[in-house]
């Protein structure tokens, strides 16, 4: 699993909505940044850096392998379904 016994409330992400086999959850994504990784604001949402540019789709690969590696999931379950060119998104983690 993505959490351990050693995480707090304020390490959890707040899932905006949950559903028998998918959690929505709204994220930002900071691009073309110096270091990689994914924190949980203090609203809840994550906050997602990522070395690739904003161009032709790069960064938000990279968000969603970034995202699979923190949720320990395939980026195949994860679907950006709005904000695809905003740096304010929303995204389905869908498991089987």
């Amino acid at each position: 699993m993505w959490w351990s016994s050693r995480c707090t409330d304020a390490d959890f992400p707040k899932a905006l909505s949950m559903e028998k086999n998918a959690e929505t959850y709204r994220i930002k994504v900071s691009a073309d940044e110096k270091k990689e990784g994914v924190t949980v604001l203090a609203d809840g949402r994550l906050h997602v850096r990522v070395r690739a540019k904003r161009e032709e789709g790069r960064a938000n690969e990279r968000c969603l392998t970034l995202l699979a590696d923190y949720f320990g999931v395939t980026s195949e379950s994860l679907t950006i379904v709005k904000g695809y060119t905003q740096s304010t998104k929303t995204v389905i983690l869908r498991s089987k």
